[in-house]
């Protein structure tokens, strides 16, 4: 037993004595005698210089520890500066009792000042690729079997570091500071520690928390991630997994980002990614976002999507749902929901122009199909009117085409169309009614729709027209409005308009007929005060061609027919044939004289001649026969009514034929007995000869003696029957020689005064 112990003390004191010789033998060496051959280690590995201006110390204690001060590495040749790495100083502590069993354990690594240059030249090519300096490329690094004893780094602390990124191609700068990184480990297996601040460009940001660790940095794997971030004035987490971090495959991420202001956080990235300064986007806060991305970074699916922009009671947008291929747009299943207090104002923010707009709510689910969207469960709010239904967008074809299929119980045009300022359209410069610019043709050719909307009530106007129903096709550039069908005022409109914007010349055709339409409801619903009742039935069958409204009127062929019976008219209208001379006419049946038996007109258009076949309206004791016609070529009217009493009286003696020349955008209506008398006829004659071919000449010849005579021809029977209406001539009787005007009247006095006074509802009824 002593003998045991004698020798266990002998080689205990060997064992010091040689560690103590080692120590000895290790503090006599000078380190810095070996700055060259490390230099020349590195010249034979990258061809570039590395200089060690400071001093290379080794401390030898139970934790060896190590100094390099002053530390450069050489940048390429073409470089845009001499160094591509500088280093203060350099710190290294490594247990020595694991050296023992061939393990490294590093206690700590300190980096001061070190600032690093990455850069490429005009070709792309980086400061980061070396050459041997016998001028033969570097050989690769082995790749690494993961397995071996990789040494244990516990705590690495970076101070002030730079990295400066420059783009040789574009000369743009990235610059990256770190006052401060922290990185540590409690073992080779555990998770690698993370805590660094700094900024890029000059915009802070701060990260911490936990990534994968130094086994699955070196050998592969996958690569675990928690971690927070404060950047872009937002907060942002990453948790999850990537199985493959070289491939970027088998992503398991769980994202989320928080903002007070995304528009903010866009200028904030703008500065690091300045094409991202073209993107507008509205002041709009608070955002918070998550997400779940699964797959790879070139096919990334998104799941549990949950957005939320704004804030609710004002302009709000949210998002739930997910994306199968993000990149690509792919498997969208989303549910959104947006709220717009000021649509103008939001649509300024965007860069774009919008009237004055009642608040949004909207919400769909939109999914993607054959390379197109579509939205499901719409339900759009817009002030009073809604909107409910599917749309849908297919970009798979020539052209985008739109589909919707759409439903409303109301639908305010007069809250959402643009407010006027209640003026009246100034006049043409040329004084036409038809305006001769282009039509906006080309967007009909730019998409194809098929859409068809049913609205219970739709106002315009402050109408309401009820029950519409209304179906736009187009497609290659041909319009298609079918069906068409509406009430308005109870008259039942029905019919179908197509526009061949695909041709040279567009061909328009309207079909339009309008049954049982209240005109007395008609002109109380818009505001005006009704000077008749009844019913009337509108037929407007017309097809023309053109690239202007006036192109196509001058070439229009078709017909238009408006038919009332059984109404009852305004003494007031009638002051088309003087009220006043009525109504002081003993004799007259006023009662009767406002039951209005009918009110035809009919007018027949061919290449843009409209020629009355028949202008009627008739009371019990009044006839108006029209004749003449409309140029719609150069909107030149030339037309003559003329009423007839229907019994003896002196009515008889007092009502005169009217003449309506001029225009449509301005018509002049005349009364002049003397010259009915004496040169109407050839005057209406000369102007009509080119428009008309009926009806003048014999109304010339008679004009006054048939106005001062009465006819009980029954002009509504033929207007009704659809015949051709002209005045009679055999009913008539003639006048008394008093009643003949002998000489001009006075201008401004007596019946006529009245008459042109009352021409001013014959303007209302023209529009003017």
């Amino acid at each position: 037993m002593k003998r045991l112990f004698k020798t266990i003390s002998i080689l205990g004191v060997l064992l010091i004595a040689v560690v103590v010789a080692a120590v000895a033998v290790l503090s006599s060496l000078d380190f810095n005698d070996y700055k060259g051959v490390i230099a020349e280690e590195a010249k034979k590995a990258t061809g570039r210089d590395l200089k060690i201006s400071g001093d290379l110390k080794l401390n030898i204690s139970l934790t060896p520890s190590l100094y390099v001060d002053g530390v450069t590495f050489a940048n390429a040749p073409w470089g845009s500066r001499p160094d591509m790495v500088t280093l203060k100083r350099l710190e290294a502590e490594v247990a020595l009792l694991p050296l023992l069993s061939s393990k490294v354990d590093v206690k700590r690594v300190v980096l001061i000042g070190l600032d690093l240059l990455a850069e490429t030249d005009k070709q792309g090519r980086g400061n980061w690729q070396f050459g041997a300096a016998d001028g033969k490329s570097a050989a690769p690094a082995e790749e690494s079997s993961g397995g071996g004893n990789l040494p244990l780094v516990r705590k690495v602390h970076i101070k002030d570091l730079r990295v400066t990124y420059r783009d040789g191609r574009t000369g743009e700068q990235t610059r990256l500071t770190l006052p401060s990184l922290d990185l540590g480990a409690d073992g080779i297996e555990a998770p690698l520690r993370v805590a660094l601040k700094g900024d890029v460009n000059g915009e802070d940001f701060s990260a911490a928390g936990t990534i994968a660790s130094i086994r699955q940095l070196t050998a592969g794997g996958e690569m675990p991630l928690d971690l927070k971030a404060q950047a872009l004035g937002a907060d942002m987490t990453v948790r999850g997994a990537i199985a493959d971090p070289r491939a970027m495959t088998g992503l398991a991420l769980t994202l989320s980002i928080k903002g007070d202001s995304l528009s903010e956080t866009l200028a904030t990235a703008a500065k690091l990614a300045p094409q991202l300064a073209s993107l507008k986007v509205p002041d709009l806060g608070p955002y918070d976002v998550s997400l779940t991305v699964t797959g790879s970074s070139t096919k990334p699916s998104v799941s549990n999507l949950k957005a939320s922009l704004g804030r609710p009671g004002e302009t709000a947008l949210t998002a739930a749902g997910s994306i199968a291929d993000a990149i690509k747009a792919q498997g969208i299943d989303l549910q959104i929901a947006a709220t717009v207090q000021d649509p103008a104002g939001l649509a300024k923010d965007l860069g774009a122009e919008a009237p004055p707009l009642p608040a949004v709510t909207a919400s769909a689910r939109v999914t993607d199909k054959d390379g197109g969207y579509r939205l499901q469960d719409v339900d759009v709010k817009i002030g009073a009117s809604d909107l409910k239904g599917t749309a849908a967008l297919n970009l798979g074809g020539a052209r985008p085409k739109v589909s919707a299929d759409l439903q409303s119980t109301l639908l305010d045009l007069d809250e959402l169309l643009p407010k006027g300022d209640g003026k009246p359209a100034p006049p043409a410069a040329d004084g036409r009614l038809f305006p001769a610019d282009p039509l906006p043709l080309d967007g009909l050719k730019a998409v194809d729709a098929d859409i068809n909307l049913a609205a219970t009530r739709l106002r315009v106007n402050k109408m309401d027209v009820t029950g519409l129903r209304l179906g736009v096709l187009l497609q290659g550039g041909r319009l298609t409005v079918k069906p068409m069908q509406a009430t308005v005022a109870d008259g039942v409109i029905s019919g179908e308009i197509t526009l061949g914007a695909d041709q040279a010349v567009p061909p328009l055709a309207v079909n339009l007929n309008v049954a049982k339409l209240d005109y007395g409801k008609l002109a109380a619903a818009m505001g005006q005060k009704s000077v008749a009742e009844g019913t009337a039935d509108v037929t407007l069958k017309v097809t023309g061609a053109g690239t202007s409204v006036r192109q196509i009127m001058a070439g229009l062929d078709g017909k238009l027919r408006v038919v009332s019976e059984k109404g009852h008219i305004d003494s007031t209208l009638l002051n088309v044939a003087s009220a006043d001379i009525l109504s002081a006419i003993p004799l007259i049946d006023s009662k009767g004289d406002k039951d209005l038996r009918c009110a035809v007109v009919d007018f027949d258009v061919v290449k843009g001649i409209a020629n009355a076949k028949a202008l009627v309206l008739e009371t019990g004791g009044l006839s108006v026969v029209g004749v003449g016609g409309i140029n719609l070529r150069d909107e030149t009217l030339n037309l003559v009514l003329e009423p007839r009493a229907k019994k003896t009286s002196l009515l008889s003696a007092t009502i005169v034929p009217v003449a309506v020349r001029g225009t449509l955008a301005k018509p002049e209506p005349k009364v002049n007995p003397a010259d009915l008398v004496t040169g109407m006829a050839s005057n209406v004659a000369s102007g009509a000869a080119a428009i008309m071919t009926f009806g003048l000449s014999a109304l010339a010849q008679s004009a006054f003696n048939r106005a001062t005579s009465t006819d009980d021809t029954d002009y509504c029977a033929q207007a009704l029957a659809g015949k051709q209406v002209a005045p009679s001539k055999g009913a008539a009787k003639p006048a008394p020689a008093q009643q003949q005007p002998q000489e001009k009247p006075k201008s401004g006095g007596g019946a006529l005064q009245n008459l042109e006074k009352g021409l001013g509802g014959l303007k209302g009824l023209l529009g003017k």
